[in-house]
């Protein structure tokens, strides 16, 4: 096999291992973060209706 081949091959696998691994990455990070809770997405609905509600409205 010619070199360029060779080299143009191992450079294409270390993307692909590259790719996998910062995905792997990325799924573990999603998997940890911290959520909202029932009560804290509660009171999150609530301040975004008031938010919501205190706007001025020109229609």
């Amino acid at each position: 096999m010619p070199e360029k081949v060779i080299e143009k091959l191992a450079n294409a696998l270390q993307v692909e291992i590259s790719f996998k691994k910062s995905s792997e990455e990325m799924e573990e990070l999603i998997l940890a973060a911290p959520t909202w809770s029932a009560s804290d997405y509660s009171e999150y609905e609530k301040a975004r209706t008031q938010i919501n509600n205190s706007r001025l409205t020109f229609f």
